[in-house]
């Protein structure tokens, strides 16, 4: 099984934190967030991973070189231009040849069983299996609504407005099959606000993955402090 890390973004929301450091190499318990996911993929027997680079790059490409200090094979592809997280998954289709390729957002930490989320997707014929947590702070994700069947129904990104108490939210976890690319445009394109939206106004089945924890999330200053507080 291959990986794609996504680790190309400004961070912009996090301020003065990123301006001298890529989002996903903020320390958690002694670790970058982006360690932290290697290791994950490494538990569940993926080894073979791909990270997209822009914003300082360099700084994780010289951290984890080729990933044999941590048993995987790490390949990078550097966007001149930010292509989107869709854009990033385009940019390495050659190396797309199965079912069940994964998509993790990098700068959040995931803990996640990958290999039965992984079996979960394999099990049903949907292009695309997103893995949600139940949240009832959920602004600043994105809100899915799910059929009888696990299929989602409606996919809304940072929604303005939300309805008091749980939310089913993405998690950034994406497994996904290779003919996904018929959906994704040139140039920059998003998976939650293109991609998604595209599949379900053209009824292609999404498969919504329910797992009891949440992502440790740093998208705020106020979520940064809250979770390296600890640390």
């Amino acid at each position: 099984m291959k990986c794609l890390i996504l680790a190309a973004g400004l961070g912009s929301r996090l301020g003065k934190i990123t301006k001298n450091l890529p989002k996903p190499m903020i320390k958690y318990k002694g670790k970058p967030i982006l360690e932290h996911n290697i290791l994950c993929c490494k538990k569940s027997g993926i080894t073979e991973i791909f990270i997209n680079l822009h914003h300082m790059g360099n700084i994780i490409q010289e951290y984890f070189g080729d990933g044999s200090k941590w048993g995987v094979n790490i390949k990078y592809s550097y966007e001149t231009k930010l292509l989107g997280t869709a854009g990033a998954l385009r940019k390495i289709s050659k190396h797309i040849n199965e079912r069940g390729f994964l998509i993790i957002c990098g700068d959040n930490l995931i803990d996640y069983n990958l290999k039965k989320i992984y079996e979960t997707h394999m099990s049903h014929k949907f292009l695309l299996t997103i893995t949600l947590a139940i949240l009832r702070e959920a602004q600043n994700s994105g809100i899915v609504t799910l059929l009888e069947d696990s299929s989602i129904s409606s996919f809304i990104e940072k929604p303005k407005q939300l309805t008091s108490g749980n939310h089913l939210v993405n998690m950034g976890v994406y497994f996904l099959d290779k003919k996904i690319l018929d959906y994704i445009d040139t140039g920059y394109c998003d998976f939650a606000n293109n991609v998604f939206p595209k599949l379900i106004e053209n009824n292609i089945k999404i498969y919504g993955h329910i797992e009891e924890k949440n992502v440790v999330a740093f998208d705020t200053i106020k979520l940064y402090n809250k979770n390296t507080s600890s640390n």
